[in-house]
Formats: C-alpha cells, structure tokens, sequence
C-alpha cells in the first residue's frame, strides 16, 4: 500500500477523536485568545519473543500498528499529534525506532532494522527519531495539556516490555500533571470495521491462494493419510503463492473423531479409510487474512445419512437437527435445545470480522448491523461427540465449511468460492463415484 494510504488513515483517526470532542470544537478563527484542547496518540509496535536461549519466535506486528503504519519492525513507537495553530485534523506523526546496529550482532539474530533515515523513507511519516528520545519527548506532551490516546492504563498494555522501557515514565507524569487519557484500541478497531477496496482486493488475494492450496489438499488426500502431510502441503501451497511465512493460526487437518475438535492442530494422526477429513488454513498476504475450511471424506462416497446432515447445516442447520432424530428422548425447550447445540454441537459463533487479525474486531458490537465494507468469516460447523443423547450414526462427525466473505453495495461476494461446498461438486474435485 502507499505511504499515503496509512497517512489518510491516521488523520481518520484524529477525526475520530475530534468526533467526541465535537461540542468544544471552533474554527481557529473564532479562537483568538482562547485555548484549545490538543491530542496526542501513542502506539506502540510488537516486540520479538523469545523462544529459547538466542533463539525467537517468527515476528508478527501489532495489527493496529501495522494499520497506522505499514511498519514491520519490532520495538517502535508510532505518536501522533495535533499542531497547535494548524486546523484539525492536521497532524504530525513521529515514528521512534532502534538505530541500525553498527557491528550488526543484534541484528544477525532478530533481523535487518532500518534504523531512522531508511524507516522515514519506508513509511513517509513527518519524521523519525531514535526510540530512546521518546521517554523525554512524551514527558514535554504531557506537561503541555494535551489529551493522550493510547492503551496504557493497567489491563489494556499490550506490550510491557515496551511500555517499561520508554513509556511509563512519561504516563506518570501525564497522571501527575492530571492530563485525560483514553483507550485507543476501540477506537482504531471501530474504523478497521470499514475495509476499503484496496483491503479488500488483498483479502481476496489471499482467499484465492488458501483455496487453491487446499484444493491440492483434498486431492492429494486421495493417497496420503498422514494429517502431518497433508498440513503441511497445505502450508507449502499457500506459501508458494504468495502467502506471508507466519500465517493467522494454526493450520488444521483433522481425520476421523479428531475432527470433532475445533482447534484440533497437532496434526499428527493418521486419517482412516473412508474417514472424513477436516482442513482449514488462514494464510497472510499483505498482513491480511483470509480463512477457509472444507469436509470430505478420503476415499468413499459420503454416505446418505451424512448427506442429510450436510445439507441440514448448509441450508437450515440446527432448527433441522430435530429432523434426523437429534434431541428426540429430551425433554427440553427450545432455548434449552439451542444451549445444547452451543455448548456440545457447533461450540463457535456462526462467524466474526477478518482482516488483519484472524479474529478482527473483536470490540466491535455484535448488534451492529452488518454494511458494505465489512469482511466476515462465515463457519458454520458441528462436531458431534459420542454422547447418547445424539443418534449413534452421528458419534463423531465433524463437518465444517469456512468461507471468507465481502459485504458489498450489491450484496455478498465469497471471496473463496474456487473451492466447492455442495456434496456433487466436492465428489467431482475428489474424483469420486457418484
């Protein structure tokens, strides 16, 4: 994305926050003599974790600060600010960085840092400093009445490290000199609600690669039942199109009862003859994610009383369930009936935002109408354990069907429909009897 693509969004947020100021807010015309409320911003990167002795996990940015600044490197600060005399929202931002390492021995273990010459050329904001500038810097800010947006007060740090290091002191003093602090994560999050085509288009990109790997899973399945095999293939074939190495979590392949399991990703069984697999994968281009999951079974057809079930859940799903004999000795009402299918039967939500994070807005409200713009992960599923209250047919079956899907002004577009869901169409791809 362009430097003035994060830039815009920046100035979004300084909107946003002017927003709820919008009662004491005046053209600076009509302000002569008086005072004015500033604002200041801080957000603060991710930093590398340690795995063990020298050794650290595959880096992953804060997806606010990866929204605000397209920036990949750990250990850095992005402040921005309103300008006393400038209108709003005009605004400076600030991006504190690590200086390059002159006999490079940090970086031959974390990796290459742009120091503040090259990071400034990187991002385009106003300017770049040396991170351990910011302490002092954020301390004058404090002391000048400005109102601090950022997530710094106890339960909402989400990197400690940083905030130690370089933020605390100058929050202190914020306190001390009783300045207004804000949380800043809800806000960010309210506006990455709203995707624009250009996100969009990359979410799409990388919904395309996962369906295209996982085509070549459900293939390959045909001969290989290792589920450690058939993930990694899944992995490899995503990455070998374009997918970022780190992907949004886990990928799965489960086989058998194991596809009961949600968040099942040891993948280390092997799926049995005529077992139904389960795979799901969230690769990353750009930073963002999409996400795709699909059940078949290995080698025979899907017998009749799963296709029933099958498409009970694509069509009607649970109201359906009473139909092939689920819940038929219980003596329970509907809301109870429903509980049970929450807690024993589809135990996730039919779906959530997607973008940056896997699970993407994760503030939002869940009564707020759906609107052009948003991007949903729609998983409908239902993993049936071995309980006697449900039809012994059933015991362990797992059937999920995952798609990533774009709300648009004409309606929604899935955006990993290469990959079939309708039982004719999956026996097709797998060349399978009919």
């Amino acid at each position: 994305m362009a430097k003035d693509f994060f830039k815009n969004r920046r100035k979004r947020v300084i909107s946003r926050m002017l927003e709820k100021e919008s009662s004491e807010l005046k053209p600076l015309a009509e302000m002569e003599g008086q005072e004015r409320s500033e604002f200041v911003m801080i957000l603060p990167s991710a930093s590398d974790k340690l795995m063990s002795t020298g050794t650290y996990y595959p880096f992953v940015q804060d997806s606010n600060f990866h929204y605000l600044t397209g920036f990949v490197e750990a250990d850095a600060i992005l402040l921005v600010s309103t300008v006393k005399g400038l209108p709003f929202p005009q605004h400076k931002a600030t991006l504190y960085v690590s200086e390059r390492d002159e006999l490079m021995a940090n970086e031959m273990v974390t990796g290459f840092r742009a120091g503040t010459e090259l990071a400034k050329k990187l991002t385009g904001v106003d300017e770049t400093k040396d991170i351990e500038t910011f302490a002092e810097d954020m301390k004058q800010f404090a002391k000048s009445n400005f109102k601090i947006w950022g997530d710094v007060q106890p339960g909402r740090i989400g990197n400690m490290s940083l905030h130690s290091r370089h933020i605390h002191d100058g929050i202190i003093t914020a306190v001390q000199n009783e300045a207004e602090i804000f949380p800043l994560s809800p806000l960010i999050q309210q506006i990455r609600a709203d995707k624009t085509p250009e996100e969009v288009d990359i979410i799409g990109k990388a919904a395309g690669i996962s369906a295209e790997g996982l085509l070549d899973v459900m293939i390959a399945s045909r001969q290989h039942r290792c589920e450690n095999y058939l993930s990694s293939l899944f992995e490899f074939g995503c990455r070998s199109r374009g997918a970022e190495k780190v992907f949004s979590t886990s990928t799965v392949v489960a086989g058998g009862e194991r596809a009961i399991m949600p968040h099942y990703d040891q993948n280390f069984g092997q799926v049995e003859d005529g077992a139904l697999v389960i795979a799901s994968a969230s690769p990353r281009v750009s930073g963002y994610t999409a996400r795709i999951s699909r059940t078949w079974p290995n080698h025979k057809k899907i017998k009749v009383s799963l296709d029933q079930l099958w498409t009970y859940m694509i069509v009607t799903f649970s109201q359906r369930l009473f139909d092939l004999g689920f819940f038929k000795n219980q003596k329970l009402s509907r809301e109870q009936t429903f509980g049970v299918i929450a807690r024993s039967l589809s135990k996730q939500f039919i779906g959530h935002h997607i973008g940056l994070d896997l699970q993407d807005q994760i503030l939002e409200n869940t009564r707020d109408r759906l609107r052009a713009g948003h991007v949903l992960n729609i998983m409908p599923g239902l993993h049936i354990p071995a309980d006697p209250i449900f039809p012994e047919k059933y015991h362990n079956i797992g059937v999920r069907i995952e798609d990533t899907v774009a709300l648009t002004k004409d309606g929604a577009k899935v955006l990993t429909d290469l990959v079939p869901r309708e039982i004719h169409e999956i026996e097709g791809v797998l060349g399978l009897e009919i």
